[in-house]
């Protein structure tokens, strides 16, 4: 009896993919102005996303202007790997934003930094949003990240009894905010909050607790709020590109 309940403890675990899905993204709150319809926006310039965390001392990648984190990280198969150097910018969020935007259906392009705390933006006055530079584009879409933590533990017992087999285990979390700015009308029209809460990256990936591991589990919560199921722009309608007015 004992035999059989490990094997099937290890027949179920050994189905979950080497990257399982988090715990839900939830929304913590979405704000759309009235009168807003998103068939008005034509090209979105993406400011350079701002971390507004309290401790900033764990490093994250938000865009690719900034100096790429030369992450090396230890597969299970044993060599090293380098996941993100100078030549690959597929981490930042600044181009997963990008990307995500033009698979809904909109145009974008880099805007500056905006200079911002979580103050201004609680509110936003029509004075503060004039002193934005929206570049070319009639839309601003600003990312903050206000929280974002990574852990990664190695030989983790993947069950009860002695003898089960052993596995390492990483795990995720993030809180982000983003707001859509119109120039034309000096608003915020846009706005949502959400949070990645616990997110599994997967068993077995990297042997070793390193800080590569670690980075990547807070990057990729981050991600997951950003574009994951009900994440961020999961409440940016969908639609076919064309310009709007």
């Amino acid at each position: 009896m004992r035999r059989t309940l490990l094997m099937l403890l290890i027949v179920l675990l050994s189905g979950l993919a080497a990257r399982s899905q988090p715990n839900r993204v939830k929304n913590v709150q979405l704000y759309v102005a009235p009168g807003f319809q998103f068939n008005q926006i034509d090209t979105i310039c993406i400011a350079h996303p701002i971390d507004l965390r309290t401790d900033r001392t764990e490093r994250i990648y938000l865009s690719g202007d900034d100096p790429a984190p030369n992450v090396k990280l230890y597969p299970a198969y044993g060599s090293v790997q380098t996941i993100i150097d100078s030549q690959n910018h597929s981490y930042s969020i600044q181009s997963r934003l990008a990307l995500d935007f033009n698979k809904r259906g909109y145009d974008t392009m880099n805007c500056k930094p905006v200079n911002a705390t979580l103050d201004d933006l609680k509110e936003p006055n029509k004075s503060w949003i004039r002193k934005l530079d929206f570049g070319e584009s009639r839309w601003l879409f600003l990312l903050v990240v206000e929280d974002a933590s990574g852990t990664y533990k190695n030989n983790v017992p993947l069950g009860l009894f002695t003898g089960a087999p052993m596995a390492n285990f990483g795990r995720g979390s993030a809180f982000v905010s983003g707001y859509l700015f119109d120039q034309q009308s000096a608003s915020l029209v846009w706005s949502s909050k959400e949070v990645c809460n616990r997110c599994v990256r997967g068993y077995g990936e990297y042997k070793g607790i390193n800080a590569g591991a670690e980075f990547m589990e807070r990057q990729e919560a981050l991600l997951w709020a950003i574009s994951g199921s009900f994440g961020l722009l999961d409440k940016f309608e969908k639609r076919k590109k064309h310009h709007g007015n």
